[in-house]
């Protein structure tokens, strides 16, 4: 079909020739709805009644008369959109090919809207799976440093089943093609080697290409898991692949229909799976060091740790088990940086840690049930040997008081560099503690706060505190009840503020009444490159205002404003100005 001077069957023969085929083997309708609507080929009320149609087979059926009856024009498009959006259409590529489909010049020139929920999902993927992988920690330079700036290859060598060496590893890219060396199916590859050796980072480095397009896959889907996390799921515990797939890791939007995990679960061979640190699937080693009693063993232990990160989130440990951690821990020398979100560890556990906590560089309790009296503990150590770095405190339940002892600890530590304590109970006046302590910090370059109830005081406070901070790089106050007040004071001091390249706002009440004074912010072309208004009250008029500011700034690389009060069709009146996002 498509060559010159052959006799070819028309699109419109080829619909009712392979009608049933077609009835049978298209599942999902909405992308060619969308698409037909519109290049004007199918009126609305046309869409609406395929929709009411009540089962999938007899929409499709009700689609190809429809389609049929405007003609040969609407049944090529119909065909060209199979065509250009092949993996929706998986099961329709061996009937192109049988028709031996080639897309007139024609309808080549015409648009196709790809809106099926399989590739928006997997485009979704690909944008988180890039964002959480294009950076790794340098703890040499205490700072996040981009992936590409820090990887270097790692040698691999291969073996087969029997042990046997078969060279080193090229590239990347022969783990998974058809020829895939680690076994002829390419379905499990294992990745051994000593701790510290890179295989986390290779694995990160995978994910980027993947995520990318540059990995050579024909993978759609990518989900990956940290094995530790496995650990925290009890004996009796039933967990579906749906929860497993769509809990910890992203989640398909607009798919009523469930295409999404139809997909995964009829072309497996589709989804690349990553699971990352298997050999952290063990006994608690800590916990039998304990009960031994023994102080020399302890020792050895504590000085047998030769890194200098201990990675414990998900793990399901108790505050019983922080005693037995405290164990070994207290015996060590060096400097150590702890990791144990999303644990149970509570304040008793807290104090069971009290030895230790002297000596962390980065302390990280996230979703730990902490309260202030933990606070207290965490001020009076890390502010001994001063030395933290990183203070992970996220939804737990620090009011007022413990938000007092944590801007203690931002006054008093002189490398702190990151503190995170969105998600718990700090009002006004905790806010006020804060701001103040971060204004006062030089060394202070991530604050995360969202998710409290900050209001417009705490606003006023944390304007004042961004004024000529000389550090201060990433700063969210999402969630916290600011209304334009308390965005025309955050805005005006940004303006006499170098150093902040990405604010978070999202989820709170500004609206128009403070868009010129962000819109006067975008005209001073600060340092600010990222700024998140999402789910707030801006309306066209607020936007505009925006817009117009945008041409003199050359620093901005995003205002983000989806979720604001504007429709779709006044969304398109800003369609040519790139760095305002509604979606």
């Amino acid at each position: 079909m498509g060559k010159a001077g052959e006799d070819k069957p028309s699109c419109r023969s080829l619909l009712t020739f392979h009608r049933e085929a077609l009835v049978s083997k298209l599942r999902s309708i909405q992308c060619v709805l969308d698409n037909l609507l519109s290049a004007e080929l199918l009126c609305e009320e046309e869409v609406e009644a395929v929709q009411r149609t009540d089962t999938k087979p007899n929409q499709v059926r009700k689609l190809l008369e429809l389609v049929q009856c405007k003609g040969e024009p609407a049944c090529e498009y119909f065909i060209y959109i199979l065509y250009s959006v092949g993996d929706a259409f998986i099961h329709l590529q061996p009937w192109l090919k049988e028709i031996c489909y080639v897309p007139s010049a024609e309808v080549s020139a015409l648009p196709v809207d790809n809106t099926d929920p399989i590739s928006r999902y997997s485009d979704k993927q690909r944008r988180e799976i890039s964002r959480d992988t294009s950076f790794i920690m340098s703890y040499g330079q205490r700072e996040e440093t981009r992936l590409e700036h820090l990887y270097t290859d790692t040698l691999m060598e291969l073996f087969n089943e029997a042990n046997e060496s078969l060279g080193f590893l090229d590239t990347l890219d022969r783990l998974l093609t058809d020829d895939a060396v680690f076994n002829p199916q390419g379905e499990t590859i294992y990745v051994v080697g000593d701790a510290g050796v890179g295989k986390s980072i290779l694995l990160q480095k995978l994910q980027n290409l993947w995520s990318k397009k540059q990995l050579v896959t024909d993978t759609i889907f990518l989900f990956k898991f940290r094995c530790r996390m496995f650990s925290t799921f009890k004996d009796s515990e039933q967990i579906s692949l749906r929860d497993l797939l769509f809990k910890y890791n992203c989640c398909p939007d607009l798919d009523p229909d469930n295409e999404v995990f139809d997909y995964i679960t009829n072309f497996p061979h589709k989804v690349l799976f990553t699971f990352d640190g298997y050999d952290e699937i063990q006994d608690d080693l800590e916990r039998c060091i304990y009960e031994t009693g023994n102080k020399g063993i302890a020792k050895m232990t504590a000085k047998g740790i030769t890194a200098g990160f201990i990675k414990l989130g998900y793990c399901n440990v108790y505050s019983g088990d922080c005693t037995a951690l405290n164990f070994v821990l207290q015996h060590r020398r060096k400097l150590l940086g702890l990791d144990m979100d999303n644990n149970n560890v509570s304040d008793y556990g807290i104090k069971q840690l009290r030895p230790s906590l002297s000596k962390m560089t980065i302390v990280r309790f996230c979703v730990n049930n902490l309260s202030d009296s933990s606070m207290e503990v965490l001020a009076e150590e890390l502010c001994k040997s001063k030395v933290v770095e990183v203070l992970g405190l996220y939804n737990n339940f620090i009011t007022d008081a413990g938000a007092k002892l944590v801007a203690k600890i931002i006054e008093e530590c002189p490398k702190l560099r990151t503190v995170k304590i969105g998600k718990n109970k700090i009002t006004p006046v905790g806010g006020r503690y804060l701001a103040n302590a971060i204004q006062k910090s030089t060394s202070i370059f991530d604050v995360g706060m969202w998710g409290n109830t900050l209001g417009d005081e705490g606003a006023f406070a944390f304007a004042e505190a961004l004024r000529h901070h000389p550090s201060l790089s990433n700063l969210s106050l999402s969630a916290n009840g600011i209304t334009s007040e308390g965005g025309k004071h955050l805005s005006s001091a940004l303006k006499d503020n170098n150093s902040l390249r990405i604010f978070w706002l999202v989820q709170n009440d500004l609206s128009d009444d403070c868009a010129s004074h962000f819109a006067e912010l975008v005209r001073t072309n600060t340092g600010l490159t990222h700024l998140w208004l999402i789910n707030n009250k801006f309306t066209v008029e607020g936007i505009r205002r925006l817009a117009e500011a945008l041409p003199e700034n050359n620093h901005l690389k995003e205002i983000c404003l989806k979720g604001n009060l504007l429709s779709p069709a006044e969304e398109e009146e800003f369609v040519e100005e790139k760095r305002l996002r509604f979606h």
